[in-house]
């Protein structure tokens, strides 16, 4: 067989070998995640969801070739992952869609559809050379199984993050975003939480944003402890939001037994008796600590909310009449110490990249040594200009009269949520009565000194930052995080007590995928300003001497092979 030939083969051979790979990497999807972040590889809750896939699950993503340089790098990051979810599952399908796309008339028709499911684009303004332009981008996800559907917003839009920092965020949590939106559709049967009321709690009314964002994860409902004997066995989770009358022994002991047996706990406590009511008619009001019956409980659990309220330079602002001007008053908006931004303290999961929460007259929390370990999480705290001032002080709108002195605000990062993990001893171990006992096993509950497996509790020195605002004018109620005084929704509040909830309630483990950190390899500015002209030659002349180095070695090779020279 002549050399002539034997090239042919070999080529022949080559181009098969890649065509036959390019057929297999159409068919099958790996890769090999050599990032130090592991930003491309899936959680392993994430893995598990899409393997018990049984389902077409069908995701529209309204992103546009055409929109700016950060949402392309959103696009890609999109398909990346998808592609990534379809090796694990054959049940994945999509496809991107242009919203702006067709006449005027039709894009129209198409918003006021999306409109439907609240879906609503934003504006985004970008400069072209000298001419400026306003984009609308729909950073939205659809994502359907059979007849229903949801809608993903998949933009991060913190206020303290620039837009850069906002993407990068967002395609952190892409993973989670979808992974979550899979498996709320997927799930066939809903978890349980009830609001406890009969002690003053926040009423049906002011729960009522809490309860719309809750409703397609979860089934709500309130619950009395006086109705029941202990709490039912299908409730899954409970909610305490602001109690203001004390709990009895009995109700103390069903909720006890709850925790014990594996039901979860958030203790969201007003532990002081203050709001912005408490001032009218009034130069000063003293706030003394409620009495609720719970503090021997929650120290034995790890706790303790102390008499006190936390003061902060970082806090919103409420309005006060200065003058009058026209027979009109005069208002401006002054900073009340009292309604703290707290920041998240922590990377975890719940509270990673979020934005601050807006707490109302919050205490300090302690945290104290348990006979059973536990992992007690700081997920809420001050800013490092803080105080507090203890009870029983006078609270009074005087305090607005004088620039603040920071050098007072000297008590930095007082915790203001905490997160309970682990086994819990019960409040009632070796305090139960024999007969109390039998009546309990006449109904099939047993008494537990101790929880067999790890528990979660949360406990919150403040209920007001999930209560629902309503106008009085209108009747309408805002979202929740709205502030009536600065008319904002703090987004925070929503993403702080959704994140938590769906941490504890979760067994699979999706809201982990909310840890990952997409990190930014951020180039040294100063020496890409002094090597610019250095690197530029590299990289041009690098390239064509190794070229040319290959060519002249190719070349000898070939000569010493036929020639012999």
């Amino acid at each position: 067989m002549g050399k002539g030939k034997q090239t042919w083969i070999k080529f022949a051979v080559a181009i098969t070998f890649l065509v036959l790979l390019n057929i297999l990497g159409t068919r099958w999807y790996a890769k090999w995640d050599l990032t130090g972040d592991k930003r491309f590889s899936l959680t392993p809750a994430t893995k598990e969801l899409l393997k018990n896939l049984d389902d077409d699950i069908y995701l529209r993503i309204l992103l546009d070739v055409q929109d700016p340089p950060g949402f392309k790098r959103m696009r890609i990051a999109m398909e990346e992952l998808l592609r990534e979810f379809q090796s694990y599952t054959p049940y994945i399908e999509y496809e991107f869609v242009d919203p702006n796309e067709g006449s005027a008339d039709e894009i129209n028709q198409r918003r006021k559809t999306l409109a439907k499911d609240h879906v609503y684009p934003m504006s985004l303004f970008v400069r072209n050379g000298t001419e400026r332009k306003e984009l609308i981008i729909y950073p939205w996800v659809l994502v359907n199984r059979g007849k229903s559907r949801l809608a993903v917003n998949i933009l991060e839009n913190n206020p303290g993050f620039n837009q850069e920092e906002n993407i990068n965020n967002s395609i952190g949590q892409l993973e989670y975003k979808l992974a979550k939106a899979i498996k709320q559709l997927n799930t066939q049967i809903k978890k349980n939480i009830v609001f406890l009321q009969g002690h003053g709690e926040l009423d049906r009314k002011k729960l009522m944003s809490l309860r719309y964002r809750l409703k397609d994860s979860y089934n709500t409902s309130f619950l009395y402890l006086d109705s029941t004997v202990m709490v039912p066995t299908k409730i899954d989770a409970v909610i305490i939001a602001k109690p203001q009358r004390p709990f009895s022994e009995k109700h103390k002991f069903a909720l006890d037994q709850f925790i014990m047996h594996g039901g979860k706990v958030l203790w969201l406590i007003d532990k002081l008796g203050m709001d912005m009511d408490s001032l009218k008619g009034r130069d000063a009001f003293v706030p003394l600590a409620r009495d609720l019956n719970i503090d021997d409980q929650l120290f034995k659990y790890g706790v303790r909310i102390k008499d006190d309220l936390v003061l902060d330079l970082e806090c919103t602002r409420i309005p006060q009449v200065v003058g009058q001007a026209g027979g009109k008053p005069q208002i401006e908006m002054f900073p009340w110490y009292y309604h703290v931004l707290a920041t998240p303290a922590s990377d975890h999961p719940a509270v990673k990249n979020i934005d601050r929460v807006n707490l109302f007259y919050p205490s300090s929390i302690d945290t104290l040594k348990t006979k059973l370990p536990l992992k007690k999480h700081i997920l809420l705290r001050s800013s490092a200009h803080s105080r507090f001032v203890m009870s029983p002080s006078p609270i009074s709108f005087d305090i607005l009269r004088y620039t603040p002195d920071p050098s007072k605000f000297n008590r930095p990062h007082l915790p203001l949520a905490v997160l309970l993990e682990g086994q819990f001893s019960s409040f009632y171990a070796g305090r139960v009565s024999p007969e109390m006992k039998a009546g309990l096993k006449q109904i099939g509950r047993d008494v537990l000194s101790e929880t067999p497996k790890p528990n979660k509790m949360l406990v919150v020195s403040d209920a007001d930052f999930v209560r629902a605002v309503t106008n009085r004018k209108t009747g309408k109620v805002h979202d929740l995080g709205f502030n009536i005084w600065e008319h904002n929704v703090f987004q925070g509040n929503r993403q702080f007590i959704l994140n938590v909830i769906d941490y504890m309630l979760d067994d699979s483990g999706i809201l982990r995928a909310r840890g990952k950190e997409l990190k930014l390899r951020l180039l040294d500015r100063v020496r890409t300003k002094s090597e610019r002209t250095q690197w530029q030659l590299v990289n041009t002349l690098v390239p064509i001497f190794l070229f040319v180095l290959i060519g002249l070695l190719f070349r000898f090779y070939r000569r010493r092979r036929f020639t012999g020279i």
